[in-house]
């Protein structure tokens, strides 16, 4: 893992020189000086932590010209390996000049950078389109700071923490969705694609990345050369991203993380490449047999730990110390199945992923592909087999989706509206209290490029929604202290700008769920898992966690903060609780309750705050 700090101040200041004198003080030691810019009235300090076996670090631009925190690559190399540890000073030169746009154009990885402003007198600051790195700011008096762990400023008497309710409720509605603001009032996000100007005369802000460019640029029309592309970015992306790693345990069980393990088996790498099934007690969630599979066809070994619901201790997640932001949905499958143990007792250095690919390979429910085809007006050539194919994957008749379809192409439909409805969830809402309901989500609030302009077909809106942006917690909420790389290569750069110019009917040919990707990868795979359109769930062990806890949480959440506060209503949280409520609902919800009440609990805790202003 990797952490940093950094303040960025006019060092001419008394006063900001004192809150960087404090902040050094916390940390136990100046940081080195980033850079400064030419007139003298901005200087930026940074401290940072590289952990065991990870591949960030810090990279200075040439004569002092900025810093990049994190892990980059030549956009196009080739060379997969190809791992960027210098830039040269044609690079830095035309970062500067282009304000960190080609920064985005030329470059990939997980990444932040601070670059000295072309003017001499201000600075940018910019994260990588992925956001796979994190990057918060606060203000504290003219002084700005930048930081990647709420745990490296606790406990500096300059900085306090006050949970934003806004926060809440719109995370409430759209858990998965990157917002523009933090649980934490006065902290924000560097927010992914977003380049920030610093200057005496204030902040500016822009993008210098746009999903949308890609959406609506120069599309992929064919399917054979998409699967042909999609394949050859996947694998050098993912081997891009395990390049410095000795040791990779890949997660394994469903076609996504399958595609994750292959393209590293084949990368010719001396790796101690290993595979991991992690499953629970009944079928629903044991899927060692496609994991075991994969593995097989890899040629790598197979490991296989059950979830066992036992290790997941509810009490001891009220000891941790919290995060930024709650955690965005209930996910207790890390202690259950003992990974950080795990990847100890194997000596492994990085945990990759195959998350994001129902996102980025586009597996979303309805006939969206078919009302994309009927929005974009590209002609007639494809038009039986995408109504078909619609039909069959959206488990609906023809004649419906051809209705579907003519009423898309006269009056085209709102698809931020469209997409939400279908893809939001409502089985919170029942037991949010005044305090939410009163506000309710403000979408204005979620990530700029998130809100569409009503051109946009909706099932390139909801691709783009579901797969650009995607907030994935850099630290682990149950084991932060565990500073092991969680690496997640369908999310990167690379891979969402291809699939994003990829039309949404060529992904489900022939009614199936992420059909290219079956495609493209279909010499890399195991038959079982080629072939395999079903999905597991992790919903009987919450189950089982639920039952065993129970009593814990009802004393934990009907007397808690949030209940006292308003956020939650504590009529039907009690029907919650005694199992009365609807099956729909699902075990997960009262236990991500319970984790937005320890990281309130926490957050007061720490800085002897009530909850509301």
């Amino acid at each position: 893992m990797f952490d940093f700090v950094a303040i960025l101040i006019d060092p001419r200041d008394p006063n900001e020189q004192a809150t960087l004198s404090s902040l050094a003080a916390h940390l136990t030691g100046f940081g080195a000086t980033g850079l400064e810019t030419e007139d003298g009235s901005l200087a930026l300090n940074i401290w940072s932590k590289t952990g065991r076996g990870s591949a960030l670090g810090r990279i200075d631009l040439p004569d002092r010209s900025g810093v990049l925190l994190g892990q980059i690559f030549r956009t196009g190399n080739p060379d997969h390996s190809a791992q960027i540890g210098a830039l040269d000073r044609d690079e830095a030169s035309a970062m500067r000049a282009s304000r960190g746009h080609s920064l985005f154009s030329r470059h990939w990885g997980r990444y932040l950078a601070f670059i000295a402003g072309s003017d001499g007198r201000s600075v940018h600051a910019l994260r990588d389109p992925t956001g796979a790195l994190p990057c918060f700011h606060t203000a504290v008096g003219k002084a700005r700071i930048f930081f990647s762990d709420l745990a490296l400023l606790l406990g500096w008497p300059q900085f306090s923490a006050e949970i934003d309710i806004d926060y809440l409720a719109l995370n409430a509605l759209a858990p998965q969705f990157q917002k523009s603001i933090t649980g934490i009032k006065g902290v924000t996000e560097v927010l992914p694609g977003q380049i920030q100007t610093f200057s005496q005369n204030g902040i500016k802000s822009e993008f210098g990345w746009n999903p949308y460019e890609f959406a609506e640029g120069e599309r992929l029309l064919e399917p054979g050369r998409a699967s042909d592309l999609l394949r050859e970015v996947v694998v050098r992306a993912t081997r891009s991203l395990a390049s410095a790693q000795s040791s990779p345990l890949v997660s394994v069980g469903g076609l996504d993380s399958s595609i994750i393990l292959a393209c590293l088996a084949g990368g010719g790498e001396s790796q101690m490449l290993r595979a991991v099934n992690f499953s629970t007690t009944t079928p629903k969630g044991d899927e060692r047999r496609y994991g075991q599979a994969a593995a097989v066809f890899a040629g790598v070994d197979f490991i296989h730990r059950p979830l066992d619901p036992a290790h997941v201790d509810l009490a001891e997640m009220m000891r941790i110390v919290p995060q930024v932001n709650p955690m965005p949905m209930f996910d207790c499958t890390s202690p259950a199945g003992g990974v950080y143990d795990l990847a100890m007792e194997v000596g492994a250095d990085s945990l990759f992923y195959g998350v994001g690919g129902d996102n980025i390979f586009f597996q979303l429910p309805h006939i969206l592909s078919a009302l994309d085809y009927a929005r974009t007006g590209i002609g007639t050539s494809a038009l039986p087999r995408v109504i078909f194919d619609a039909a069959r994957y959206g488990r609906t008749t023809v004649w419906k989706t051809v209705g579907a379809m003519i009423r898309e192409r006269l009056r085209p439909s709102d698809p931020f509206n469209l997409v939400t409805g279908l893809v939001a969830p409502s089985n919170r809402w029942p037991y949010l209290g005044d305090a939410l309901l009163d506000r309710g989500p403000r979408l204005d609030l979620l990530h700029p490029l998130l809100l569409p302009d009503r051109d946009v077909p909706p099932g390139k809106c909801a691709h783009i929604l579901s797969a650009a942006f995607l907030s994935i917690p850099y630290y682990d909420h149950w084991r932060p202290q565990y500073r092991i790389e969680r690496i997640c290569p369908l999310l990167s750069q690379p891979v969402i700008e291809l699939c994003l110019r990829i039309p949404t009917w060529n992904f489900t040919h022939g009614g199936v769920d992420r059909a290219l990707a079956r495609h493209a990868f279909r010499n890399m795979l195991a038959p079982e898992v080629l072939h395999r359109t079903s999905k597991s769930t992790p919903d009987d062990l919450y189950e089982q966690v639920l039952a065993r806890n129970l009593p814990f949480l009802r004393e934990v959440l009907l007397d808690g903060e949030l209940v006292r506060s308003g956020v939650l209503a504590r009529g039907p949280l009690e029907e919650l609780l005694r199992g009365m409520a609807p099956r729909a609902i699902g075990p997960g919800i009262p236990l991500e309750f319970f984790s937005w009440e320890t990281w309130a609990q926490s957050i007061k805790a720490t800085n002897r705050l009530s909850l509301l202003s």
